[in-house]
């Protein structure tokens, strides 16, 4: 009696707790849901963000290390979301430490939903990705269904953003095929999953499907009173059907419509994408003066809100819109184009390296789970052998050792799984090291075109001189005035030399250049290292000052006359050179930046005999390379740089050809002193 009575009151007691506990969560997830869904409105719906901010920042400086705060920073991030980018990731990251520190779950998913979705509409797709897997293991360890079950829509967003239209499709139709009773799709939550469909259903050609869930996506905001930006982007998905349809007419009202819809709202970064795909309507209508009116507006937002892939396709429309009548315009959009698009391309393969190292990440904790099951089956196994008798005993035994078969089955079969993705993950990393030495290439052209531009503009400038002294002398023969005619006839041969002059000098850079951006047979040859590293000097300083025209660094060189040429890839050697430069330019930049007094850039190449071999130095004075790393910066994918700036794969490529020629690498530094590589070559 006495035990059913503990029994009865333990019971009371774990009812009791778990009762205040379900209280705290509803209260706190009810002040996420209204902070969060009040602000989102008034973002939206374009009231005065400016206020929202002001008051939440001033709620901030009263509030405790609490949930409230966390909700707070959220609500901030949401304001700051379509208007000041950076601060919106700045309050997002507040609120994940502060939710962290506190264990508060619900916080850490928000904040990595919205840090996901910031980090996507930038180019950042490896790390937006990170991020929403990162809040979706969260909700799976916390059985958060319904939160699972919302943020496979950002996952569908990050996956559109970088084109990968199979991917959005498998992520967006989850929450449509959910089964679970559990889960009850939001409002939000369906607009999201219909319109990523539809988006996606249309880049693979599937027209009439993405029109079905365009408009599907459009009831939805109507029939669930969303706000009226919601039912503009489902206007624009239509549109985007409509003008796939060639029913163009149709289509320009739509995206004129939902343009309106967002202008009214003050929702500047909607409507620059909502340009974009009118100039994008207009070009396949051969309108050229509002393809180069909305495009220049899309252009122009692009640039502030840090929007790569709206910048990228304005870039190339006004680059086409510049073409024949502004050559040096057209240029400049087309550079600019293709930057973003490099950026981009090399974000893409960080992404693809990302998830071959996910799965197997994800593969390894299944296999540690199964393990783990298994030990507790065993352990449950003889437990229970102990309790029965030796014929039970037996049988036990018989069935563990069955089981023990069928594990070691299992985990042979798995470790084959491994083995093959880890195989597969390889071969990924050989066609990324190839990818990294052509797109080493494209930083040639920068440099190219302004080594050449100088002579093609002496050639053409003594061209239509001459031309005009032609026209002179023809004037004066048919005057008689022979004389003058001679003269001038003399004039127009110095200038002709010039010409011929100014070509060859053309010709040779040409040739020169051909010769670095030719992937070589891999045949080695007589090379004169001076001229070599003179050349790879000179292209960086150029490719880098065309990137950006705020750039100056001073360069220097000290070549040793007397070497011999050596037997190298000179496409190989080049390129390990190159790399060498460009990295010692970015260190002296970087140091710049802190301001420091009488500092200025300095880069110096040097060259000379060491006994039997020639000696390749590399020397910036930048802030060196801290002790606990250099041992780390020959490995693969690994730098230091800000994400999207390097792919870590430089370094580990010169090691790998100059191993190949037999020779060596050598790195010297010292904090904010500055870093010499060393190349020694037989």
């Amino acid at each position: 009696m006495r035990s059913i009575f503990k029994t009865v009151r333990f019971l009371v007691s774990i009812s009791a707790n778990t009762f205040r506990f379900t209280l705290v969560k509803v209260f706190e997830a009810s002040i996420v849901i209204l902070l969060l869904h009040y602000s989102f409105r008034i973002s939206a719906q374009g009231s005065d963000n400016q206020n929202l901010a002001d008051s939440l920042q001033q709620a901030l400086t009263s509030s405790q290390a609490d949930s409230n705060r966390v909700n707070t920073l959220l609500a901030l991030a949401d304001v700051y979301s379509m208007s000041d980018p950076d601060k919106g990731i700045q309050a997002a990251s507040q609120a994940l430490s502060l939710a962290k520190d506190i264990g508060y779950v619900k916080g850490q998913i928000y904040a990595l939903t919205k840090l996901s979705f910031r980090h996507s509409v930038i180019g950042e797709w490896a790390k937006g990705l990170d991020l929403s897997f990162q809040a979706i293991q969260l909700a799976r360890d916390h059985y958060l269904f319904q939160d699972e079950i919302n943020l496979s829509t950002t996952v569908a967003l990050a996956y559109l953003k970088q084109q990968d239209y199979k991917k959005v499709l498998e992520w967006s139709l989850k929450p449509l095929k959910s089964k679970n009773l559990l889960v009850e799709i939001t409002p939000l939550t369906h607009w999201a999953a219909t319109t990523n469909t539809a988006e996606g259903m249309l880049k693979i050609g599937l027209v009439d499907s993405a029109y079905y869930y365009a408009t599907q996506s459009l009831r939805v905001a109507q029939n669930r009173k969303l706000p009226k930006l919601f039912a503009a982007y489902s206007y624009a998905s239509i549109a985007g059907v409509l003008m796939e349809r060639e029913q163009f007419d149709s289509a320009l009202y739509y995206f004129q419509h939902a343009r309106r819809i967002a202008k009214d709202a003050g929702q500047v970064f909607t409507v620059h994408e909502f340009d974009r795909d009118l100039a994008k309507l207009f070009s396949r209508l051969e309108k050229r003066d509002s393809v180069l009116k909305y495009a220049t507006l899309a252009y122009d937002q692009a640039r502030k809100m840090r929007s790569p892939l709206v910048l990228m396709d304005a870039s190339a429309m006004l680059a086409d819109y510049y073409e024949p009548i502004d050559k040096s315009k057209a240029i400049h959009y087309l550079r600019m184009s293709t930057m973003v698009k490099d950026s981009l391309t090399t974000n893409e393969k960080n992404n693809q390296v990302y998830q071959l190292e996910w799965e197997e990440r994800r593969k390894a904790v299944e296999l540690e789970k199964e393990r783990v099951a298994h030990q507790s089956k065993i352990r449950q196994n003889m437990l229970l052998g102990s309790l029965t008798t030796v014929v039970l005993i037996a049988a036990v035994i018989f069935y563990n050792n069955k089981q023990k078969q069928k594990a070691n089955k299992l985990l042979a079969s798995q470790k084959a799984d491994l083995e093959s993705a880890l195989i597969n993950l390889k071969a990924a990393q050989s066609r990324l090291v190839q990818s990294e030495k052509m797109a080493s290439l494209g930083e040639l052209t920068a440099g190219i075109a302004h080594e050449i531009q100088n002579p093609l503009n002496f050639v053409k400038n003594f061209s239509e001189v001459s031309n005009e002294l032609i026209d002179e002398m023809v004037e004066e023969a048919n005057k008689g005035n022979f004389d003058d005619a001679k003269r001038i006839a003399s004039d127009v041969k110095k200038n002709l030399e010039k010409v011929a002059h100014h070509g060859k000098r053309a010709d040779g850079i040409v040739k020169s250049m051909l010769q670095h951006s030719q992937s070589g047979s891999g045949q080695r040859e007589l090379t004169d290292i001076n001229q070599l590293c003179d050349e790879c000097l000179r292209l960086s300083y150029h490719g880098l000052r065309a990137k950006d025209k705020s750039f100056n660094a001073k360069f220097e060189t000290s070549f040793d006359t007397t070497l011999e040429k050596i037997n190298v890839v000179p496409q190989e050697i080049g390129r390990v050179v190159l790399n060498l430069v460009n990295n010692a330019f970015y260190a002296a930049i970087e140091k710049k930046k802190n301001n420091i007094a009488g500092f200025e850039p300095t880069v110096s190449i040097t060259t000379k005999r060491q006994n039997d071999k020639i000696e390749i130095s590399v020397k910036d004075n930048g802030p060196g390379i801290p002790r606990g790393i250099v041992d780390k910066i020959f490995q693969p994918f690994f730098t230091t740089k800000p994400t999207g700036q390097g792919t870590g794969l430089g370094l580990s490529l010169s090691y790998d050809i100059v191993k190949a020629h037999n020779g060596e690498i050598n790195v010297l530094t010292e904090e904010d002193q500055g870093t010499t590589f060393i190349v020694l070559l037989p």
